[in-house]
């Protein structure tokens, strides 16, 4: 286990930001796998100025990830930031959820 897998088991909620390529990235599929072995909360955001969310899902190979993300489409909570303060507006806008 490294650095990602131990900061998902110490983390009480993990935020998965649904992004383009999201599920191409070997780093968020270990993020996301690791919440779903450990059965954290996870607070999904959609970046909304982006791909729709039918094709982030379409992106997603791993079918346990894809029912815990994509079953309750009303649990996603869309969010619309310009592509470079995403990370900055994200988690203050997820605290205000």
């Amino acid at each position: 286990m490294d650095n990602l897998e131990l900061y998902i088991k110490q983390s009480s909620v993990v935020l998965i930001f649904l992004t383009r390529s999201y599920f191409l990235s070997t780093n968020c599929c270990r993020e996301c796998s690791r919440a779903l072995d450990l059965q954290k909360p996870m607070i999904v955001l959609h970046d909304i100025a982006g791909h729709s969310l039918a094709e982030i899902e379409a992106e997603c190979t791993e079918p346990a990830m894809k029912t815990a993300i994509f079953d309750d489409p009303a649990a996603i909570v869309p969010v619309r930031f310009p592509a470079y303060e995403f990370g900055l507006c994200a988690l203050p806008s997820c605290c205000q959820c």
